[in-house]
């Protein structure tokens, strides 16, 4: 059974990246607004995401989760037309 379903760790892998992603994304507002367009250079890029994992560890391990009050729908309203 071992090579009825090869790529199993693989999606695995990919679906708690890809979580992972999302959370990020839903506490750090300069990852959402690229559109998945790289907006820096890869090294930079490369530290910003760096950045954002610790600071998310950080915040995890204080118990700061991300609530409903932590998203940015408060300034979208204020951005001008």
């Amino acid at each position: 059974m071992r090579g009825a379903t090869p790529y199993i760790g693989h999606r695995r892998t990919r679906t708690i990246i890809e979580r992972t992603f999302g959370m990020l994304k839903s506490r750090f507002r300069y990852l959402r607004k690229s559109g998945g367009a790289p907006q820096d250079a890869p090294e930079t890029a490369c530290k910003i995401v760096a950045t954002c994992a610790i600071l998310q560890s950080i915040a995890t391990r204080r118990g700061l989760h991300l609530t409903l009050d932590d998203t940015d729908s408060e300034d979208e309203e204020q951005e001008p037309p």
